[in-house]
């Protein structure tokens, strides 16, 4: 499993490129370890990748970035976990910035037994969506077995020009 500091070593000596952002929410952990699997197979492929929960994320970079992939669970009755809630609330408001310059992609963990699944991704996908950002591909909505979908969305990631 790659560090954050082998990631900054890494990013530090790659050439020159759009860097492809990942940010996190989660509770139990499974977002954050699957934003560090993404993370570290993009690297394997010379992609620069940034990672960041999103409570440590600084809002001020989001007009700035190009590429943005978001890995989001949800938490009791289709709210986001708290380290995502004021991002998704600043999105959310009128300080929001334009991202038509953005593309993105959102993989959800939920879990189907609650009426409100996956709705954290979903909130986050509307949002990005009427702020004018782009889809990279369609949101991939994983429900407790989460593997099996996220090698789908990792393979549709690899397929964009993420990678």
């Amino acid at each position: 499993m790659i560090t954050t500091e082998q990631l900054q070593q890494s990013n530090a000596v790659m050439e020159e490129r759009i860097p492809v952002w990942i940010l996190y929410g989660t509770t139990t952990g499974n977002s954050e370890q699957l934003a560090k699997d993404t993370a570290e197979e993009l690297l394997k492929r010379g992609v620069e990748a940034r990672l960041s929960d999103m409570e440590d994320f600084q809002v001020k970079e989001l007009p700035l970035i190009e590429k943005l992939l978001i890995i989001v669970s949800t938490d009791g009755e289709g709210e986001p976990p708290l380290m995502a809630t004021d991002f998704l609330e600043y999105l959310q408001s009128e300080e929001a910035p334009d991202l038509s310059n953005l593309s993105y992609s959102i993989l959800a963990l939920g879990d189907t037994t609650y009426f409100d699944f996956c709705k954290a991704g979903k909130d986050f996908d509307s949002v990005l969506e009427k702020l004018g950002a782009k889809r990279l591909f369609d949101r991939v909505d994983c429900d407790v077995d989460f593997e099996e979908n996220y090698k789908k969305w990792m393979g549709a990631l690899l397929k964009t020009e993420v990678s």
